[in-house]
């Protein structure tokens, strides 16, 4: 933005950070707004826009790399109260880790990379002896998607509900959370329109993370994107 004015930089197919550092400094943008996807997640472009002087709209780069790593954003979750399937609490290194897990979180199950994207490195497992296939196999797709053949395990939820909204802070400790819908319905809804109990869980969600939003110690949450 240039004043109260928008202005349009990089391009559909996303925009490098080089890039983007010339077309801000060419508009004298005050701030960017890159939405989602792309560099929006990229801890280096928030911490360009600092060294340039333009405000990031987004979480701080110290929260993307928090919220970036899936088992550290879990222990985030639960940290501040935000309700999560039973997990192994920490990365599963052999099978032997991973089946002590999985005998105390029950089957059926599913491995997830903690480097994850895109349902790359995730694997579901009914029972031992599919367990150690899919350890084996989401660690070696892991490890050639991300560079990274951290696995964790938790519940499997054959069925669920994923319920997005988002948390706004300004940046002075002032945070709100908006329902955007579930995976089913996109868009911009209202919680009343959920089934059964799921408003009231929401809210509670929504609630929790607005009272405490997880500070960096700069006022900005940890995250401001989606939330399921």
């Amino acid at each position: 933005w240039q004043g109260s004015s928008p202005v349009l930089t990089g391009t559909a197919s996303g925009p490098s950070s080089g890039a983007s550092s010339s077309d801000l400094v060419e508009t004298g943008a005050d701030a960017a707004w890159v939405g989602w996807g792309f560099v929006a997640e990229d801890p280096l472009f928030a911490e360009l826009c600092e060294r340039i002087g333009v405000t990031f709209v987004g979480p701080s780069p110290e929260a993307m790399r928090k919220l970036g790593d899936k088992i550290g954003a879990k222990l985030i979750a639960e940290e501040v109260g935000v309700p999560v399937a039973p997990w192994s609490r920490g990365a599963v290194d052999t099978v032997d880790e991973a089946k002590a897990a999985a005998a105390e979180i029950g089957y059926p199950l599913m491995l997830k990379a903690t480097a994850g994207g895109g349902g790359r490195g995730m694997k579901v497992a009914h029972d031992a002896a599919e367990l150690e296939v899919a350890f084996r196999t989401a660690r070696a797709e892991a490890k050639a998607a991300f560079g990274d053949d951290t696995v964790y395990i938790e519940k499997y939820l054959g069925n669920p509900r994923h319920i997005e909204f988002q948390i706004f802070g300004d940046g002075r400790g002032n945070r709100r959370w908006i329902f955007l819908g579930d995976e089913r319905h996109a868009g911009l809804g209202d919680p009343s329109l959920l089934a059964g109990d799921l408003p009231d869980r929401v809210a509670q969600v929504g609630g929790v993370v607005q009272a405490d939003g997880g500070d960096d110690g700069d006022g900005r949450p940890h995250d401001v994107g989606g939330v399921p």
